[in-house]
């Protein structure tokens, strides 16, 4: 299997998943991938801009951070 290939169904696996699941998913590739990038790598903060952003279509931001704050 190609490698464009295997992203492309990971990210249909993805789509299956709730909100929740993918922004956990999204928060752990962060994390996994900061150690390997540093400041003099010439990615920029604006780069990021929009990063994620189809998480949270159609997700009620108010409702989402009411029921967050009610977490136990």
């Amino acid at each position: 299997m190609k490698p464009s290939e295997k992203i492309e169904e990971i990210l249909h696996d993805i789509d299956t998943l709730g909100d929740k699941e993918q922004l956990e998913i999204l928060e752990k590739l962060i994390l996994k991938l900061s150690p390997h990038t540093s400041s003099n790598t010439g990615i920029k903060l604006s780069d990021l801009q929009n990063l994620g952003s189809e998480v949270w279509k159609g997700v009620d931001l108010d409702n989402y951070i009411k029921e967050e704050r009610e977490w136990d």
